[in-house]
């Protein structure tokens, strides 16, 4: 069991043993991640994406190709490069009244696909320009306050400011476009958790947008077969992998904080980490972080899963990347 600082020391380590196993001569097809839920292995995706280590998901839909994830880097893609048509017509689709056939006539008003617009003053004019198209009375006022929030994300200094200024324009967008709008909102919240991290807009969304599977394809096929898995505990039942790590066990990750009042439904949360763990045929890693966000509602520090708590330090030895434990 191995302790980190955060969700990203997790991420680090988890890809950094796999190369290590890699080169050990294990094939991907027999390493797999399991985690409680979906949105659990956001940050390990683009971890393993940066090692260029492909990977398969199951249990839920890849950080990056998430509908709502898009919505939201597609505004910071336009303010990096204002070029991006398709950001545009992300972005701008999410506006009610605003349909292909109007998108094509903002983009000509903007001329972004014959001009260049790299320095903070272009794109500043290039915004106030989108300010000044001859919009509908149905859409004039959500135009205008995107024109405002793209002009304040190009002002903002960090990728946490920025997509915080982006989230405040996206949220009442996101409740009216899915039904799920609660989950995704969370799975935006650890967007912006991750976003905390980087220096830069431009980098994060190289990050996102990275594809081991197609970049190392050639290096992997030389070294390894297959992919890594990456699923959740319910979509791993029946299967078996040589080694294998479960993260996030963290009390209220697993087991989840929603289900620990009812003890049928505490009990089938008991039941899945025994799923998880007897899916590993030789080597078995926990790994939880120390350090995470739970919420504005909550103001204590993260703990190990109750559910290993109890288990004897010779039977399930711990280990930090801070030192021994």
């Amino acid at each position: 069991m191995v302790s980190a600082r955060d969700e990203n020391e997790q991420s680090q380590f988890v890809a950094e043993r796999i190369e290590e196993l890699r080169e050990q001569g294990i094939p991907l097809s027999e390493i797999a991640v399991l985690f409680r839920s979906s949105s659990h292995s956001f940050d390990l995706e683009i971890e393993l994406a940066k090692h260029g280590i492909p990977f398969r998901k199951f249990g839920g839909i890849r950080f990056a190709e998430s509908a709502h994830i898009k919505d939201a880097l597609a505004f910071l893609r336009v303010v990096v490069k204002p070029s991006d048509t398709l950001s545009w017509f992300r972005a701008l689709k999410l506006i009610d009244h605003i349909g292909d056939a109007t998108v094509y006539q903002i983009l000509d008003h903007l001329d972004v696909e014959r001009k260049e617009f790299r320095s903070t003053r272009t794109k500043e004019g290039l915004f106030r320009k989108l300010h000044r198209f001859p919009a509908r009375a149905s859409y004039q006022a959500q135009l205008g306050r995107l024109a405002r929030v793209l002009t304040s994300v190009l002002e903002s200094k960090s990728p946490g400011e920025q997509l915080s200024t982006v989230l405040r324009f996206y949220r009442p967008l996101l409740k009216t476009k899915y039904d799920d709008a609660p989950r995704r909102g969370r799975d935006l919240e650890h967007l912006q958790a991750i976003a905390k991290r980087y220096k830069t807009s431009s980098r994060l969304l190289d990050d996102v947008a990275l594809d081991p599977s197609d970049a190392t394809q050639r290096s992997v096929a030389r070294r390894s077969s297959g992919f890594v898995t990456l699923s959740t505990v319910h979509s791993a039942k029946g299967l078996e992998w040589d080694s294998l790590f479960v993260i996030w066990m963290t009390d209220g990750w697993f087991p989840s904080s929603r289900f620990q009042d009812e003890f049928d439904d505490f009990e089938e949360e008991r039941r899945l980490l025994y799923v998880a763990t007897t899916r590993a045929k030789r080597d078995l890693h926990f790994v939880y972080p120390l350090n995470v966000y739970r919420g504005p509602e909550s103001d204590s520090l993260p703990a190990l899963s109750r559910f290993l708590v109890p288990i004897s330090h010779t039977i399930l030895p711990r280990a930090s990347l801070l030192g021994v434990e």
